[in-house]
């Protein structure tokens, strides 16, 4: 049974607007992560700074810990656009 064409639609839309609003999120809360951050060496860690709880002072470690939650729906988001986007390509040229 094939489905309608529509419901690919709205789990494209809908992955997209939350992918978008999850990326706005994920920015904003990177900066008050880096933002708070302290020790001597602090701007050169940068990427590794999620692996490195004792850098961060108090709202740094608030923001680090609502960062390493948010990941994760972002990384589905983004699975789901790209997996659903996927299959309508394959079922459109099938088609």
């Amino acid at each position: 049974m094939e489905m309608p064409k529509i419901f690919y639609q709205v789990i494209i839309f809908g992955s997209f607007f939350s992918s978008v609003l999850l990326t706005g999120r994920a920015i904003y809360v990177m900066f008050w992560v880096v933002t708070n951050v302290t020790g001597r060496f602090a701007p050169l860690l940068g990427p590794f700074l999620l692996f490195m709880p004792g850098m961060f002072n108090e709202k740094g470690d608030i923001y680090r810990g609502k960062l390493v939650r948010l990941l994760p729906w972002l990384l589905v988001s983004y699975l789901i656009l790209f997996g659903f986007s996927a299959l309508a390509g394959l079922f459109n040229k099938a088609s």
